[in-house]
């Protein structure tokens, strides 16, 4: 550790930990970003399906099918998974400041 930080006071975990603003915590912003994140998996895996499948069409290779195939299966498991609960997003939630 540096000498001069070593010789700091200790601070308390209020002073460290400024909370995030209120409208990033409350639920409805939670389900909003969720959401986005669905719809964002959903076209992006539309978009690739629309490539694969022209692939396809123009070369007759089945190995596009077969990854669109599995990568189905991501898709499906990404829409329709559950919605996480509240997690830490800073480690002085975690890690105890003090040693």
């Amino acid at each position: 550790m540096f000498p001069s930080v070593a010789r700091l006071p200790s601070r308390g975990f209020d002073a460290v930990y400024t909370p995030r603003a209120a409208w990033l915590r409350s639920p409805t912003a939670d389900m909003t970003r969720d959401l986005i994140a669905r719809v964002v998996v959903g076209v992006l895996f539309a978009l690739m399906s629309a490539n694969l499948y022209a692939d396809f069409m123009r070369t007759g290779h089945i190995t596009g099918l077969l990854l669109l195939a599995s990568e189905s299966l991501v898709v499906v498991l990404t829409v329709m998974r559950r919605r996480a609960h509240l997690t830490a997003w800073r480690a002085e939630v975690i890690i105890p400041l003090r040693p």
